[in-house]
C-alpha cells in the first residue's frame, strides 16, 4: 500500500475511540476522507448508513476502510491490525 490508497473513516463526532482513530492518523500524517456519521442528515445519511451495515454489520465506530473495490480491507476500531495498516501508508 501507497499514500496514495484511499482510507476512509466512517465515525461519530461524540465517539471518544473515532476521535483517537482520527488523533492517530492526523500524528502520522495519513491522509482519509472522514465522514461523521450522526452529522449527515435525510436520505445521505441513509446511504451512508446502509454503506457501513453492508462494511460492518454490527454498525460500530470508527470503521476504517483502506483502499477501494476488491482491493478493500475493513477495520472495526483501532486495533493492532488497523495501526499496522494504516502505518504501512506512511
Amino acid at each position: 500500500m501507497s499514500q496514495t490508497t484511499r482510507v476512509t473513516l466512517y465515525a461519530l463526532s461524540t465517539c471518544p475511540y473515532c476521535r483517537r482513530t482520527r488523533e492517530f492518523m492526523d500524528s502520522k500524517g495519513i491522509s482519509y476522507h472522514l465522514i461523521d456519521v450522526d452529522l449527515l442528515e435525510g436520505n445521505e445519511r441513509d446511504e451512508v448508513v446502509r454503506t457501513v451495515t453492508e462494511l460492518n454489520p454490527r454498525l460500530s465506530f470508527p470503521t476504517i476502510v483502506i483502499g477501494e473495490g476488491d482491493r478493500k480491507h475493513v477495520y472495526v476500531g483501532l486495533d493492532n491490525a488497523a495501526e499496522h495498516a494504516l502505518l504501512e501508508l506512511i
